[in-house]
This record gives C-alpha cells, sequence and structure tokens, in this order.
C-alpha cells in the first residue's frame, strides 16, 4: 500500500489516519493544523486542471521544506491537508502553521499568457488535550473556518 500522495509528495490520508489513531491511543500529546487552499476552483476552472496541479505541487513541496522531519504532512482531500506536529507547544504550533501561510503564499506558479494565479490557504489548530480525537478534530476544523471567513476574496 502506498502511503505517498503521487501529486504532492506528501502522506496520504490513509496513513495520517493511522498516524493519528497510533498517537491517540498511545496518548502522546500532540497538535494538529489543518489547511485548505482558498479559491482552488477557481484555479481549476479558469487556468485548468494542468495549472490545479502545479499548485497542489508546489504545496506540497513547500510544506516537505517547512516542515521537520518528523512531522507529518498528509493531503487529506482535494486541496486540503493535515500536518501533526509531536512535541510542539501550542506557540510552536501557531508559528509552524504562520510559517505554512508564509511558505504557500510565497508559491507562484507560470501561466502562459497570464500573471500567476494568487495560492493561499486558510488553516486551524487544536491541541491533542482539548479532548478526544473527535473534539481536537472539530476544533481545528472550527478554527479552520473561521480563518476562511476572517479571509478576503482572492483577485485572480
Amino acid at each position: 500500500m502506498a502511503i505517498t500522495d503521487e501529486m504532492t509528495q506528501v502522506y496520504q490520508r490513509r496513513y495520517y489516519e493511522m498516524v493519528t489513531k497510533n498517537l491517540v491511543d498511545r496518548r502522546v500529546r500532540f497538535s494538529l493544523i489543518l489547511m485548505d487552499m482558498n479559491e482552488f476552483k477557481v484555479i481549476n476552472d479558469t487556468r485548468g486542471h494542468g495549472v490545479g496541479d502545479q499548485v497542489l505541487k508546489a504545496v506540497g513541496q513547500a510544506m516537505r521544506q517547512t516542515l521537520r522531519v518528523s512531522d507529518i504532512a498528509a493531503r487529506i482531500g482535494g486541496d486540503e491537508f493535515a500536518v501533526v506536529l509531536t512535541g510542539e507547544s501550542e506557540e510552536g504550533t501557531r508559528q509552524v502553521m504562520e510559517k505554512l501561510r508564509e511558505a504557500v503564499g510565497a508559491i507562484r506558479v507560470e501561466t502562459p499568457g497570464a500573471a500567476p494565479p494568487r495560492v493561499w490557504a486558510s488553516f486551524g489548530y487544536a491541541m491533542s488535550d482539548e479532548g478526544d480525537w473527535a473534539a481536537v478534530s472539530a476544533a481545528a476544523d472550527r478554527r479552520l473556518y473561521e480563518d476562511k471567513r476572517r479571509s478576503k476574496k482572492s483577485p485572480i
């Protein structure tokens, strides 16, 4: 069974779920960061799926370059990603999240005859001590959608 997403070269959802279940079962303290690409459908619809694929590849590269080897980065949906950090404080988790935000925001995908599309994402995080797995995941998801609501529309 392949554990790496072919497009982004980060882990697949199945591996992410196995890792998080193991951490929960062993009661290891961890933090969860969720990331959702903003206006990704607009990129696919206006620039084509080839450009969308280039964006996803660049996001995977940005994640791999930003995170530690011990961190788990996974593509959990079409344009949705998760990061699991162990041994990180809440402040450290927020710092990692902001580094990811900057790395994703710096992505430039060249498109013939047009300006590069703006690549940006919304984020949410939670700490494992916020409750059981369902509560941790829900807290990160809630913060992600709060961040999305605060975000401005992207001019493409």
